[in-house]
């Protein structure tokens, strides 16, 4: 018996440093896919637009200041919404923002409020500035 337990636990030592990554390269991986978004998200912004001042994580108040109110807004819940089991989406609301002639602005709000900002900035010159019908 005590044979057995000692290689089912030599087989677990083996197998916890191959699954088990640190929290810090976790954080590394999550910022660097967010300035790789942010940086593909801008390319789509001519440099003149206010658009391009608007970055990934920008709470709604900071967007407010560099372009001003919205036209129109839209909020919605996302899939996720009803999708998550443990509660912590960070993806549970999505609000839109509309602004005639220069694009759209999406925040994203997790589980309990918690605020994430900037999701996606959307440049189009020929918005209309207004709320879209139901089904986007």
């Amino acid at each position: 018996m005590r044979e057995i337990v000692a290689a089912s636990l030599a087989f677990l030592a083996l197998l916890a440093p191959a699954g088990c990554r640190s929290r810090a390269s976790k954080d590394q991986e999550r910022d660097e896919r967010r300035v790789s978004t942010d940086a593909a998200m801008r390319a789509k912004i001519p440099p003149d637009s206010p658009l391009v001042s608007v970055t990934l994580g920008m709470a709604e108040g900071e967007v407010r200041g560099v372009l001003g109110n919205p036209d129109a807004q839209e909020v919605y819940a996302s899939g996720k919404a009803v999708a998550t089991a443990d509660g912590a989406s960070k993806d549970v609301v999505r609000a839109i923002w509309y602004f005639k002639g220069l694009g759209r602005v999406s925040f994203s709000t997790g589980a309990w409020g918690a605020r994430t900002g900037v999701s996606a900035v959307e440049y189009d010159p020929d918005e209309s500035g207004v709320r879209r019908a139901a089904g986007r």
